[in-house]
């Protein structure tokens, strides 16, 4: 992974830090926006993106949340579309692979909205049933822990 950010011209050192995954990961997240300018390999870009998602599951507690935090921000600001809703089915795979009593997911979930809502696709977060004012009308898709409303159907 450091190879493929290092050849986008990203400042990264081919070599594994002596410091351990958390260290790794962590200057890889600051890096991994240089995927974007590979605007034309979107598959490649999420299968990238969703390598970091997976080496995130193998770290726990605070560090954890830094980097979470940190690879969140990062693909909010996605630069076009295209690699925007590539960002976001990876926002989601992260989302769906927290524990669902995480409250990273509320970091991760907030990241969703703010992408989704600069890529005009606020729909693939919420979806509307009939068209009825009131706040119970609005549907969240698998994330009703993170609703202000009660669990819908």
């Amino acid at each position: 992974m450091r190879s493929y950010f290092k050849n986008l011209g990203a400042e990264i050192s081919a070599e594994r830090s002596d410091k351990g995954i958390e260290d790794d990961l962590h200057k890889i997240i600051g890096v991994c926006d240089a995927c974007f300018k590979d605007t034309a390999n979107a598959g490649q870009i999420e299968e990238v993106l969703n390598g970091i998602v997976s080496m995130l599951a193998l770290v726990t507690g605070e560090k954890s949340e830094n980097l979470i935090v940190a690879f969140c921000e990062k693909l909010t600001k996605a630069p076009s579309n295209i690699i925007g809703m590539t960002c976001l089915k990876v926002l989601w795979s992260l989302y769906q692979s927290l524990d669902t009593e995480s409250p990273m997911r509320f970091h991760v979930y907030h990241a969703l909205v703010i992408l989704a809502g600069r890529t005009k696709h606020i729909d693939t977060v919420y979806k509307v049933r009939n068209f009825d004012p009131t706040p119970t009308a609005f549907t969240c898709l698998s994330v009703c822990s993170f609703c202000y409303y009660p669990k819908h159907i």
